[in-house]
């Protein structure tokens, strides 16, 4: 239910803007269980601390207290009033937050910290977002021609590995200004910089043409031809380099790099990915204009099930900022960070943060479980699906070992984790009810019904029954599979 307080015929007329497929924004919240939901996507990966101090009071003073991060890196803000969340509007706006605009163009949170990266995603990200306006500037309603979630996800090669984003449009640097693209899952060749632009704006031509319903996968790389490539190239397109030698089939002129025949045009394996929970190495930095370099840090936190309290963030940022960090980025998988930090300022901020209850370890139970809003936040749910994941965080931690995701959705729609899981908690229309579906989403018949009430004692039952089942060396995502809906049930079954 959403706050006695508020006027819910003025919070539908405040979101006439927003439309079911769509996300919510700054400008179009949406209306969920708990009043309106605001996202704010950041143009830029880093944020002064202040900006984000500013921000974080006004979602405090305008809304109900609690901000997410998405698993996208989004930070959201809920429970708005149609009239305090055109306040908080204007606090975002008077705090200078750069708001990024439709389509998404995402890139690595280490993007300018990364020592690994092959190419520069923010100087490529800032080309991609002018050919968005140009092309909008050139045919009035352009972006609203795109899928309301179409993304663009740009890679640098280097520590963060971007891959598990889906996206529609995905350049991969594979050298020093050499990216591949991929339309959804289909390799569309290596281009030069300026090549790998020229091929996103045919990309985006073609999409508009296609409409809102098409995404990146309807796209057929073979659509990628000299006269495509040539239509959506500016009229003196920058002269590229071919470093990597003539070949039959290039491009002249167009920008456009010749395919590698065989493998990747990497010359070395790709870096490690970092984790970005915990103490992430900056290696040598410069702390202050003049100081010696200095080995610096990052600290990545995460947020158990995507929320926290805005005024414990608050806490954490004042504490945080009095260490000598000067900014903080948003991160994929219900993250942030921040940065720079020397040694000694890491370990108490990080046990500050552990203090409040943040994620600073990889190996948290609670990474491996994703939980939608829940009741009361949202009004499609039937569950308190924050309680119940940490319920199942604590009870099945031995099976969370990195194989399994568990999955709690207050309704089939299944918003937090729209793939498949090994295992899926999901409410019903029978609140003292819930199912559970082995590797399938929430939208999937339930394996297995269980009791609300019994919720506990079923959880530790399946994670007693996993571990004696487990062979040598067999992860807990195979024992699952293994043992199947029949022997879970069995399982689950047992007093």
């Amino acid at each position: 239910m959403a706050d006695a307080g508020m006027d819910m015929s003025g919070a539908r007329q405040a979101v006439t803007a927003w439309r079911r497929g769509a996300c919510p924004t700054l400008a179009a919240p949406m209306p969920t269980g708990d009043g309106l939901l605001a996202r704010l996507r950041p143009r830029e990966p880093a944020l002064p601390l202040g900006m984000v101090r500013t921000v974080l009071l006004a979602a405090d003073r305008h809304g109900s207290g609690l901000v997410e991060i998405t698993a996208r890196g989004s930070l959201q803000v809920r429970g708005l009033t149609a009239r305090s969340a055109a306040d908080f509007a204007d606090d975002v706006a008077q705090s200078g937050f750069p708001l990024a605009e439709a389509p998404a163009v995402e890139i690595s949170p280490l993007s300018g910290l990364d020592r690994q990266a092959l190419a520069d995603g923010q100087a490529m990200a800032q080309r991609l977002r002018a050919v968005l306006a140009e092309e909008e500037a050139g045919s009035s309603g352009f972006t609203d021609r795109l899928a309301p979630k179409l993304s663009i996800v740009i890679d640098e090669g280097g520590q963060v590995d971007l891959s598990g984003l889906i996206a529609d449009l995905r350049l991969v640097a594979e050298a020093a200004e050499r990216w591949r693209l991929f339309l959804g899952a289909q390799d569309a060749g290596l281009f030069d910089a300026q090549g790998a632009v020229v091929a996103v704006r045919a990309s985006l031509r073609a999409l508009a043409q296609l409409g809102r319903a098409a995404r990146g996968r309807d796209l057929d790389p073979a659509t990628l031809t000299l006269p495509a490539l040539e239509a959506a190239t500016p009229e003196k397109p920058a002269e590229p380099e071919n470093e990597l030698g003539a070949e039959t089939g290039a491009l002249q002129g167009q920008g456009r790099a010749p395919e590698m025949k065989r493998g990747s045009a990497r010359q070395s394996p790709r870096p490690e990915a970092v984790t970005l929970v915990g103490p992430i190495d900056l290696g040598p930095i410069n702390f202050r204009s003049g100081d010696p370099m200095t080995r610096g840090f990052a600290l990545g936190l995460g947020f158990a099930f995507g929320q926290a309290r805005a005024a414990d963030l608050l806490t954490f940022l004042q504490q945080a900022e009095a260490e000598g960090a000067a900014e903080l980025r948003l991160a994929p998988d219900h993250g942030l960070i921040v940065a720079p930090l020397g040694e000694a300022a890491l370990r108490r901020l990080m046990a500050r943060a552990e203090a409040l209850g943040f994620i600073t370890r990889p190996d948290n139970p609670a990474r491996a479980v994703a939980a939608c809003a829940g009741r009361p936040a949202c009004a499609s749910a039937c569950l308190d699906t924050k309680g119940i994941a940490a319920q199942a965080a604590e009870r099945l931690a031995p099976l969370l070992d990195g194989s399994v995701r568990l999955h709690v959705s207050g309704c089939p729609k299944g918003c937090a984790h729209p793939r498949a899981a090994a295992l899926t908690l999901v409410g019903g229309p029978a609140q003292e009810r819930l199912g559970l579906v082995l590797e399938g989403q929430a939208a999937d018949a339930p394996s297995i019904a269980l009791d609300v009430s019994d919720l506990n004692g079923a959880l530790t039952r399946l994670s007693r029954c996993v571990s004696g089942a487990r062979l040598a060396g067999e992860s807990a995502r195979a024992c699952l599979r293994r043992l199947g809906p029949a022997g879970i049930a069995a399982a689950l079954q047992q007093g």
